[in-house]
């Protein structure tokens, strides 16, 4: 965001809550509430390709059902220590983080630790079951 856009921003804030304040009151109230004005991260556009594959990714996956995807395990592609011990204290402070959700994520994250030992027990490779 440009320094004009800023401060018309911060004017029109100003201007619809009706405030007397200069707008580097404005500016500082803003940041001392933890809004602060960033610079959205840069991310390259999908190619056609890409687009194209997750099309027939959605297309192939349309009629699934929640017990489909209830086997499916995702990924943020968080990287872990190899240790199991390491591996499951992460797996389990989640768990029981989680363990007060709706009973949908209740009965996946139930499945998940043995789901997670598996793929370490593997080796990182992928099985099927």
């Amino acid at each position: 965001m440009s320094k004009d856009q800023d401060i018309a921003i911060i004017a029109m804030i100003r201007r619809q809550l009706s405030l007397n304040v200069s707008l580097c009151t404005i500016r500082r109230r803003l940041a001392q509430a933890g809004l602060r004005n960033r610079i959205a991260c840069q991310r390259p556009r999908l190619s056609h390709r890409e687009k194209e594959t997750r099309l027939v990714f959605a297309e192939d996956h349309m009629s699934w059902k929640e017990e489909d995807w209830s086997q499916v395990v995702f990924s943020d592609e968080s990287t872990f220590e190899q240790s199991r011990d390491h591996l499951w204290s992460v797996v389990q402070e989640e768990w029981e983080r989680l363990w007060q959700t709706p009973d949908l994520v209740k009965n996946l994250y139930r499945s998940l630790p043995g789901r997670v030992l598996d793929v370490v027990e593997a080796k990182g490779s992928f099985r099927r079951h």
